[in-house]
């Protein structure tokens, strides 16, 4: 048995120091593929639950003035004139849509920033000679 291989306790027959080096560029290039594929994913990760909490929360204010345009109707067909919605509580509705607007603006300007963190993972990737999806896999049929 040869010297190095006592050292190092391990052997790699019929295999040259240049071969190893290969096979050794090979692993890093591997190991950097599943990093920058482990941070797309978590970035991904990010994007998704910020579009679907965005996308909750407009469905939230749909509803919201679905019903509002509900009772604004029966307020037209209301036989008093006065109506059964009171000043008050037409201002406490509009209050509640600005809010659900406000915070629809927040969640979709956080969507944008995430999108283009995701744009800078993208083009990190292909300097560094990776493809990737740069969008969801699913489409609508």
């Amino acid at each position: 048995m040869e010297d190095s291989n006592l050292i190092t306790g391990v052997s790699f027959p019929g295999k040259s120091e240049t071969q190893l080096k290969e096979n050794l560029f090979y692993v890093e290039k591997e190991h950097e593929k599943f990093a920058f594929e482990q941070d797309w994913l978590n970035l991904r990760s990010e994007v998704v639950r910020s579009e679907i909490s965005a996308n909750e929360a407009m469905k939230s204010l749909l509803k919201l003035e679905i019903e509002l345009l509900k009772f604004k109707k029966l307020q037209e067909d209301f036989p008093d004139e006065k109506g059964f919605i009171t000043d008050l509580q037409e201002i406490e509705w509009q209050a509640r849509l600005k809010f659900k607007n406000e915070q629809i603006n927040k969640l979709r300007a956080n969507v944008r920033l995430l999108k283009r963190d995701m744009k800078d993972l993208e083009a990190k990737l292909h300097r560094h000679g990776f493809d990737s999806v740069e969008k969801t896999i699913f489409t609508r049929n």
